[in-house]
């Protein structure tokens, strides 16, 4: 009998025995079928990948209950927007009719308080009166879109718009109790503005959700008062995709409008989900993309914000068809042929029914236009003959249909999926199989070997090459290849991915695609280092030839990070204290987002750097990273600002923001660069490094200057530069006063403008608004003293606690105070691990820098400490730590002043043995 072990014995002594020649040709099949199985393995990833985004594209917004039968009766379903005042009393009746017949009950009819109010008081109800009248003998629903405001209403600026919103919303409210008064039990729904999200319906200036959200919250009161069976509807939005400015993405707009206060105020949301130049079975959901499903978009921010009991009424829908030879106004939503509108309509309608169970009513664009050149004739149901058109026969059969719940068909999809995880188990047996047998793992240990010993130069330019390769491709193959080097380079050397961690911080808002999932550029790279920063700690673990006991194991941990520092007790002491905070918290979601991103993983970035870096030269390169991260977004800035005139204008002043939503954040994160490229300058001993950083603190305090903030001009630059000069002497303290003079005298060309004057107005300007946010902080904080209200959690229940006075800010984030900030999130608790934080760390860095010889890292511990004074400088009026790229800056810091004397003992050694 052959037992295992006399097996294994015959099959080396075969392979001892083999021809050498038959040995290689078999190793060489090896490494293909390796490569094979590899490109198989990464193809059925790629697959899996793509079946996944598919499956959830033809899952999303997929809903199996339907609204509850009163928000959408029977016989209620459908409906078509109107202009009824273009009828006579005559034709009026017999329009109502044909529109009754297609099976439509609710009539979407602007009216105009331009019209009905041409001067203050003084209402003309004709032909409303006769209008209204026509509707309810015919047993249809009407829906008024109250919209367009007198001359006498709007601000100077609009005085030429009746699109624009009236100056003071209390004009609009009153109209609307007026028409509420009137119509009361004759009008179903008030829809308050149209298309606020888009010029000109907002006047000359900027879309603002915040205004909206006024006009909407006053009128909705006066509507309910006077007709209290009246429903309102949040503002039909027009889709769109841009960012801001005069027009703003319906999906931002309804963000803000939620974010503003506005939920509570409407009974349904309206939408436009026009199909524009695709079909309803083009199931992309995507911000930048204009198209039916766009509408899963609004309900996903609705779900968002705890809003999903309120539906959504497709308030306007449609397929354009335009005759041949069409020579009126352009279509804004492209034109199919007669055949195509028809079918794409239909199929509209049946995919929302089985589909989307929340969707309410869906009303189609256009009965008839009211302008013979108007595109809207491409949509019209009756022709200019008051004909129905061909197309009204196909929509009133559709809208007479029953269609249940059914959702999308998944059986090729599941057969798909079968195939891809056949390939993808065959592949990964394939690979294991041939892998020892071939010559790879030799291959990769001489790669690994010629890296390691390659100069740091070529280590972080094959890092830099492989990030860019990932970041900024457009295939996703060579974009995951880019990533797989990078993970490879990084895996050999924690420190790479540390700096590459720190270059990328400013940017923590990019997102990639990784096998269909989106995730954050730098998170990636810290969750990297952590992986190989945990790989190095298990190839360092004690006992290799037997496996170590549990005592061996925490006796070598404990030494790894022996002797614990006041720093070290406090960085694990604020993690115990957020984690405990995530019981309090209401709104959970947020929290542990925050917990995870603003507290662990800065906090595992500061022990990987405090327990993973024995080398001053990976400290220096830590300390360069993020004055490289400082000027590649200050670099991105300037581009933005001068090429593509980018910028926030306010208050007499044209902002730089960079990649950041606002200026201030860009000011925030300058100011910790700023101090440390001073010092640098200043004290540096490397002259190379002295010149590069001159260049950068130049290009900072440029873009530093344009952010315009006011924090960062009279609290965080001064306050920097200021330690800088105390701590330097006396030479370099009349260096620095005549700088900071410099920048004064730069700020008297704008002296005069509103963005500085509005700091002395104690009675509405920003030192108002601010004095404001304080007090009513400490007034949730009087109610949570012990436990704070959890972390990311101030946002939710600051209006339970706002000020009459500050309306005009209603959903601010945090308290703009460095100690408020830590109490509301965390407790009592809060400010006091902040304060050992901050001692331990300035104790630990005044010590270093009194006791180190003038070189490289004294000037770093120089900007470390200035960069720690700003910070707390402009935290007093502004954010402090909870931002990511401040987060990480900040446990940098610490990491970097607890690593240093650990690596200089650990160069010690090696320094007396060469000397």
């Amino acid at each position: 009998m052959l037992w295992p072990g006399r097996c294994g014995t015959i099959a080396r002594m075969t392979a001892t025995n083999e021809n050498p020649a038959v040995r290689a040709g078999r190793t060489r099949w090896m490494d293909l079928l390796v490569l094979l199985c590899l490109a198989a393995l990464i193809c059925a990833m790629a697959a899996g990948s793509g079946l996944q985004a598919a499956h959830r594209e033809l899952r999303r917004g997929v809903s199996t209950t339907r609204l509850p039968a009163a928000a959408m009766p029977p016989g209620q379903g459908y409906g078509v927007n109107v202009a009824l005042e273009q009828y006579s009393a005559d034709e009026l009746p017999q329009v109502l009719e044909l529109v009754q017949r297609a099976g439509l009950y609710w009539l979407r009819q602007s009216v105009p308080w331009s019209e009905i109010e041409p001067s203050q008081g003084d209402y003309h109800w004709e032909p409303w009166d006769r209008i209204v009248d026509a509707v309810q003998r015919q047993g249809l629903g009407l829906v008024a879109v109250l919209e367009t405001s007198p001359a006498w209403a709007r601000r100077p600026a609009d005085r030429a718009e009746r699109s624009a919103p009236p100056q003071y919303p209390t004009t609009f409210a009153l109209f609307a109790r007026a028409i509420a008064s009137r119509y009361a039990g004759r009008i179903a729904w008030y829809q308050v503005w149209d298309q606020p999200n888009i010029a000109p319906n907002w006047g000359s200036g900027p879309v603002d959700p915040q205004g909206y959200v006024r006009l909407l919250r006053l009128a909705a009161a006066e509507i309910r008062a006077a007709d209290p069976a009246a429903r309102i509807q949040c503002a039909a939005l027009a889709p769109n995709t841009e960012s801001g400015g005069r027009n703003m993405s319906d999906v931002l707009f309804l963000r803000g409008i939620y974010q503003s206060g506005g939920k509570g105020w409407f009974d349904a949301l309206a939408a436009k989900p026009y199909g524009f130049w695709s079909g309803p079975d083009d199931r992309r959901v995507n911000a930048n993309v204009l198209n039916f499903s766009r509408l899963i978009l609004l309900r996903e921010e609705m779900v968002r914000f705890d809003d999903a009991d309120v539906p959504i009424w497709a308030a306007e829908f449609g397929w354009n068809s335009l005759p041949p030879g069409w020579e009126g106004q352009p279509s804004p939503w492209g034109t199919d042929e007669p055949a195509l509108q028809t079918a794409r309509s239909v199929l509209a309608v049946r995919r929302a029914r089985s589909e989307w169970g929340w969707l309410g009513p869906m009303i189609w664009a256009q009965l008839q236009p009211t302008q013979p050149d108007s595109a809207g004739w491409g949509l019209a149901l009756l022709g200019r003959d008051s004909q129905p058109t061909a197309f009204y026969d196909a929509l009133s059969a559709v809208t007479g249909e029953a269609t249940p719940l059914t959702p999308p068909d998944e059986s090729a999809f599941l057969a798909r999926a079968a195939a891809v995880l056949l390939l993808g188990l065959v592949s990964v047996a394939g690979l294991a199989v041939a892998w020892r047998q071939s010559d790879w793992p030799r291959r990769l240990r001489r790669m690994a070997a010629a890296f390691a010993g390659a100069p740091a130069a070529v280590q972080l330019l094959l890092l830099a090459l492989s990030l860019a390769v990932f970041w900024f491709s457009p295939w996703s193959w060579v974009s995951l290849g880019g990533l797989v080097v990078a993970a490879w380079a990084i895996w050999q050397r924690t420190d790479l991915g540390l700096c590459a961690v720190v270059a990328t911080l400013p940017f923590y808002g990019s997102w990639r695609a990784v096998l269909g999932r989106p995730v954050s550029v730098v998170e990636l790279l810290l969750l990297l280092s952590l992986g190989s920063f945990l790989g190095g700690l298990l190839r360092g673990l004690p006992g290799k030839a037997a496996r170590p006991t549990l005592r061996e194991l925490c006796r070598w941990l404990v030494g790894q990070v022996r002797p614990l520092t006041a720093l070290d007790w406090a960085t694990v002491g604020f993690v115990v204290l957020a984690a405990a905070s995530l019981a309090v918290s209401q709104n959970k979601g947020v929290s542990l987002r925050e917990f995870r991103v603003i507290v662990l993983e800065p906090a595992l970035f500061y022990w990987m750097i405090r327990m993973g870096v024995r080398e001053r030269a990976v400290l220096r390169r830590l300390a360069i990273s993020l004055l490289v991260a400082g000027l590649a977004v200050s670099l991105y800035g300037l581009y933005q600002y001068v090429a593509h005139g980018d910028a926030i204008v306010v208050e007499g002043v044209r902002r730089m923001r960079a990649v950041y939503g606002s200026p201030n954040n860009l000011s925030l994160f300058l100011g910790r660069v700023i101090p440390l490229a001073l010092a640098i300058a200043l004290a540096g001993t490397t002259h190379w490094l002295r010149r590069a950083s001159a260049v950068v603190l130049a290009v900072l305090v440029l873009c530093f200057f344009l952010t315009f903030s006011r924090g960062g001009w009279l609290l965080s630059l001064p306050a920097g530069f200021l330690t800088v000069a105390f701590l330097r002497g006396r030479r370099t303290t009349l260096m620095v006063l005549g700088a900071l003079l410099l920048c004064l005298a730069l700020l008297l060309p704008i002296a005069g403008t509103e963005r500085l004057t509005s700091l002395l107005d104690l009675e509405q300007g920003t030192t108002f608004r601010r004095i404001g946010l304080w007090r009513a902080a400490w007034r949730m904080i009087s109610d949570h003293p012990i436990t704070g209200v959890g972390l990311d959690n101030f946002l939710y229940r600051y209006p339970d606690y706002m000020l009459p006075e500050a309306w005009e800010e209603p959903n601010l984030s945090h308290p703009h105070n460095i100690v408020l900030d830590f109490w509301t999130r965390l407790g009592i608790g809060g400010p006091v691990v902040l304060a050992v934080l901050l001692l331990a760390f300035f104790q630990a860095a005044l010590r270093l820098y009194w006791r180190l010889p003038e070189g490289d890292e004294h000037a770093i511990i120089l900007g470390w400490t200035a960069s720690m004074v700003a910070t707390l400088a402009h935290g007093m009026v502004d954010h402090s730590y909870f931002l990511v790229d401040l987060a990480l800056v900040f446990f940098l810091t610490l990491g970097w002043v607890s690593a240093l004397p650990l690596a200089m003992r650990a160069e010690a050694p090696l320094e007396a043995k060469s000397g």
